[in-house]
């Protein structure tokens, strides 16, 4: 199943993002590159989305789960 599973490939993707993507945009304080990281990031985040419904499973947004799933504005 792990094989044949999307989830490994969207970690992988975000971790790369997270470990070399945005640290070097905010090391160059290039704010396209940060932009340019947020879409990647948001992209990375739908298709994972989708293939948890696709398994039938729901979303835990991790940024809400520390306030028992209720919804957050975006950097809080």
């Amino acid at each position: 199943m792990l094989e044949k599973s999307k989830i490994p490939g969207r970690l992988l993707e975000a971790h790369e993002l997270t470990v070399s993507g945005y640290p070097a945009a905010f090391k160059a304080s290039d704010r396209a590159e940060i932009e340019k990281c947020d879409a990647q990031w948001a992209v990375i985040e739908a298709k994972t989305k989708k293939y948890v419904a696709v398994l039938g499973g729901t979303w835990i947004d991790p940024k809400c789960a520390a306030a028992g799933g209720k919804t957050q504005p975006r950097g809080r």
